[in-house]
């Protein structure tokens, strides 16, 4: 039985040109694209220190950064632990709606 690649970066290899996330305003990512805007980032947070098991934290909306962040994270073999704000209106002086990542 074939047994197509296993993980996001064997499938982005085998197949760079396969769209894999579109977003809210219609723009389409292929696989070969989001595999090196995280190799990118990678580079960037070695360059500036972070080693594997490192930890860090992205505050972001939920979006391609998030999940290159993700993905670098993954990659880089750290940990790292996201938050989504939501961006639901809310009435003046109240905080952010937060909910842990899963």
């Amino acid at each position: 039985m074939n047994q197509p690649p296993n993980g996001f970066w064997a499938q982005a290899a085998a197949d760079p040109d396969r769209t894999v996330l579109v977003t809210p305003s219609g723009e389409a990512w292929r696989a070969g694209r989001l595999h090196a805007e995280a190799n990118r980032m990678v580079h960037g947070l070695r360059a500036a220190g972070l080693r594997e098991g490192d930890a860090f934290a992205v505050v972001l909306p939920n979006g391609v950064e998030l999940l290159t962040a993700y993905l670098a994270a993954a990659q880089a073999s750290t940990s790292s632990r996201s938050t989504t704000i939501s961006s639901a209106p809310r009435s003046p002086g109240s905080s952010p709606t937060r909910a842990p990542a899963s």
